[in-house]
């Protein structure tokens, strides 16, 4: 049933994307990015000085890092939208910044506002 669930988000989200563009699609979650920007800021007030920076390490089994990269950097660089939001159906946008990372728009854990981070991979 899972991967069922996972194969259809994925089309309802690819046809969200052809239909209302990557710009839509930021303009449509952007008061919820707005709501969890002022979540982050009262989480940070709250954690009086205690809040520090994550990161996330994955280990994966028949793929070389190298080998992801370079797709990785591939897809990036082409902002291969389609690509990009077909690992996780929860990427809603996947744009390049000017520095060469990425700002992802996706619900993360079980909060259900969306939200935006910048990820690096390398």
């Amino acid at each position: 049933m899972l991967r069922w669930e996972v194969e259809r988000s994925r089309v309802a989200l690819t046809l969200l994307r052809r239909k209302l563009g990557i710009q839509g699609l930021q303009e449509l979650l952007s008061d919820e990015n707005s709501e969890s920007d002022r979540e982050h800021e009262r989480w940070l007030d709250e954690s009086k000085g205690e809040w520090v920076a994550s990161s996330t390490q994955l280990e994966v089994k028949g793929l070389k890092l190298q080998e992801f990269l370079g797709w990785f950097h591939e897809r990036v660089k082409a902002n291969d939208q389609v690509a990009l939001g077909l690992g996780c159906p929860e990427h809603y946008v996947v744009t390049p910044t000017a520095d060469g990372r990425m700002d992802v728009v996706e619900t993360t854990g079980g909060w259900g506002s969306a939200d935006s981070f910048l990820c690096e991979a390398r």
